[in-house]
């Protein structure tokens, strides 16, 4: 989100009582402007080096091309609403999700902020306003440009972590397959994580601006649909 401060110089009078640089002081309209771009990633997939060579077993990472904050959200199934809240498959609540740096094994657990993504409908309700849902996104965690982290979640039926890496099981209730190889409505990957004999879980990793210590609240996430 772009922030303009504007800050006018004042005109000023020299020992002897003349105003000085007048033309100066009138053109001295300077605007500071603070940018925070938001997290900007490409998503690496890796096989599964532990003798489980299938597709579905492969590793999924996250590359940061940009730095700012990192969120998980449910992915956009339409352009209507009533999208699950992510919470309700997935326990994000603190310390039950978060992130691993690949490089130095630093981990990042989730903190359970949330807030929400707005999605542009593309269409006017009956009322003629432009037609707008949201649903919550959870914070990861700030990361910067070069990071490459793996992640988790848990399911929240089973009480399983399902991780972005390492391997997959067909026992009952563990994480048996990764995907990511289809896209939401808004042109989003769909992170797929299957847990034998309870379906899966789907969600999407969204980039923010860097998430300051004590955020305002009821402010929706800045980027690419409406806001996220």
């Amino acid at each position: 989100e772009i922030q303009k401060f504007t800050k006018l110089s004042t005109l000023y009078k020299n020992e002897e009582g003349q105003i000085m640089k007048k033309l100066l002081a009138l053109l001295a309209l300077v605007v500071s402007t603070s940018c925070y771009a938001a997290l900007q990633y490409t998503i690496v997939n890796t096989p599964n080096p532990a003798a489980q060579p299938w597709e579905s077993a492969q590793f999924i990472t996250l590359k940061v091309n940009q730095g700012g904050s990192l969120w998980f959200s449910s992915f956009a199934s339409n352009t209507w609403g009533n999208l699950p809240d992510l919470n309700s498959l997935a326990n994000m609540t603190a310390g039950n999700y978060g992130a691993v740096n690949t490089a130095t094994g630093a981990v990042t657990y989730g903190t359970g902020a949330s807030k929400d993504v707005v999605y542009d409908g593309g269409f006017k309700d009956w009322t003629g306003v432009e037609h707008t849902f949201t649903t919550p996104a959870y914070y990861v965690g700030d990361f910067n440009s070069g990071d490459e982290v793996s992640f988790w979640i848990t399911n929240r039926t089973t009480g399983t972590i399902g991780d972005s890496v390492g391997p997959v099981s067909t026992a009952y209730g563990q994480l048996q397959s990764r995907q990511d190889n289809t896209l939401d409505v808004y042109g989003q990957t769909r992170i797929n994580f299957g847990y034998s004999g309870y379906g899966s879980i789907e969600f999407v990793a969204i980039g923010g601006e860097p998430y300051a210590p004590t955020p305002p609240m009821g402010q929706p996430l800045p980027g690419v649909v409406v806001a996220l």
